[in-house]
Order: structure tokens, then sequence, then C-alpha cells
């Protein structure tokens, strides 16, 4: 079941679905917030951090989705290990 959330689709497909998504962004218009200008988790990772501020914006270039891409193995090992450590019953599909 995790795989057929996971599977590869092209960085033309994700810059779409990424505009697609920011077209109408009622909490922006909605909801006042303080903005944060300073990053205290990744001030020591420049690179981490622009790839995290291009996702914000909705700018992402293709390193950023390329390196976005080759972590979904390792999340998808990580989520695995995680269902398969639950004490509740599995339910099948």
């Amino acid at each position: 079941m995790v795989g057929q959330y996971l599977k590869k689709i092209s960085n033309k497909l994700v810059k779409t679905r990424v505009v697609a998504a920011n077209a109408v962004n009622i909490y922006k218009e909605k909801v006042e917030h303080d903005e944060l200008t300073i990053n205290e988790r990744q001030k020591g990772d420049e690179t981490f951090f622009k790839m995290l501020d291009s996702v914000r914006q909705g700018c992402l270039t293709d390193e950023t989705i390329d390196m976005l891409k080759s972590r979904v193995d390792a999340c998808q090992k990580i989520n695995e290990l995680m269902l398969e450590s639950l004490e509740t019953e599995k339910i099948e599909k």
C-alpha cells in the first residue's frame, strides 16, 4: 500500500502541482501571522536551508527536486520499519 503513494513523477509535473497548490491560498489571505526570519534549526546546513527555502517559496529547482527524490527510498524504509513496530493488528486491503 505504501508503494502506491511513492511513485516517480517528472520534474515538470512536480512544478505544475506546486504551482496549482499555490494558486488559491486561502491561508495567506485569511490568517494573520508573524513570519519568522531567523532559521535556527538549519543554520549550520546551507544546502538544506536553501532547499527548504525553495520549497517554502514554491520555486523548486531541478537540483532540489532531484535531492528530494533521492530521499524517497530512505523515507519509505523508515516508514516501513515504523509500521512493522506497531503492536496493533495489520489490516489487509
